[in-house]
């Protein structure tokens, strides 16, 4: 019996070294110009940009494209980490809102102060008949300034 059993696991590992090993999907067989993205309604595109300069300027921007809405909105907040309460402090709010456009944009500039997390958070709101019908976030990498 043990003979029996020693030439079955001799078998088995035998067998489990030869096996061929099966691959996913290879890399060139994806579309590199394939983008992943959530799908709205009546948001085309936003996009939101954040960076702080080595002399300690913070800028952050957002540009949202929307189609059939009566009113286009965006707010950019910038803010700063608080390590003792562990949540983040609005320190900047820009806000634009446009009416009967495709468009929208806001942003700017801000000095910060050394020794602490930055991040930009930008929200965008599409309004028909007065009424939000779509919203989107953005929240950035946060960026320490030294």
């Amino acid at each position: 019996m043990k003979k029996l059993f020693k030439i079955g696991l001799i078998l088995c590992l035998i067998l489990s070294m030869i096996s061929v090993p099966a691959y996913a999907v290879q890399k060139d067989s994806v579309d590199d110009e394939m983008v992943i993205r959530p799908m709205y309604t009546y948001i085309a595109v936003m996009a939101h940009h954040f960076d702080i300069n080595r002399y300690g300027k913070a800028t952050a921007e957002a540009l949202m494209n929307a189609f059939d809405a009566d009113k286009l909105k965006v707010e950019v907040k910038l803010q700063q980490y608080n390590p003792k309460s562990y949540s983040w402090k609005t320190l900047k709010t820009w806000s634009s809102t446009e009416e009967d456009t495709i468009s929208v944009g806001a942003g700017g500039t801000w000095y910060v102060n050394k020794g602490y997390l930055y991040r930009s958070v930008a929200t965008g709101y599409v309004y028909v008949d007065g009424e939000v019908v779509e919203e989107t976030e953005m929240v950035s990498s946060a960026k320490f300034y030294e």
